[in-house]
């Protein structure tokens, strides 16, 4: 009897955790995304982004904010599942997995612009950092990495200061 109880206790629970979960989409499968812009080392200005995939599969929620000086401005934008299957897709044809951890110049200077991208899906996640996309920006990595880059930051609903030559 007590064997009964503990087995049927476990079940429930697990059901209970099944539930609460809302089913949908593996948390571990969601897609996540981070992106982040500096655009002159400590003097310039600071561009936040980050996508969060709902639970259920059916879209995602964008977050930014952006700093310069004193100044601050935060936003969010609701992006749909066909974003969703278009940037997975963007992502598969860049080979944005395959890139290097950084692409960067042979000299580096300072104070350029830094760019940093991360993609996680399905527990698996890359970080690009690509330092004076001016410079970089048009190689053939630093092509994949903006065409990454251009999804996410496309969808910001306002434009901003982080472009740079090629995007």
């Amino acid at each position: 009897m007590k064997r009964t109880g503990v087995i049927l206790t476990l079940t429930s629970s697990l059901l209970l955790a099944a539930c609460a979960s809302g089913g949908g989409v593996n948390p571990g499968s969601r897609l996540r995304v981070e992106a982040s812009a500096i655009t002159a080392g400590p003097y310039g200005e600071l561009w936040e982004i980050r996508v969060r995939e709902y639970s259920d599969g059916s879209g995602a929620e964008l977050t930014f904010s952006s700093s310069e000086g004193s100044q601050e401005l935060n936003g969010s934008a609701i992006l749909g599942r066909e974003w969703l299957q278009a940037f997975t897709e963007t992502v598969a044809t860049q080979k944005f997995y395959e890139l290097p951890a950084e692409i960067s110049g042979e000299f580096v200077e300072f104070h350029l612009p830094d760019l940093y991208l991360t993609v996680c899906r399905a527990r698996s996640c890359h970080k690009v950092n690509l330092y004076d996309p001016n410079r970089v920006g048009a190689t053939p990595e630093g092509m994949r990495f903006f065409a990454v880059w251009q999804a996410v930051v496309e969808q910001l609903p306002l434009k901003s200061a982080i472009k740079w030559q090629g995007t």
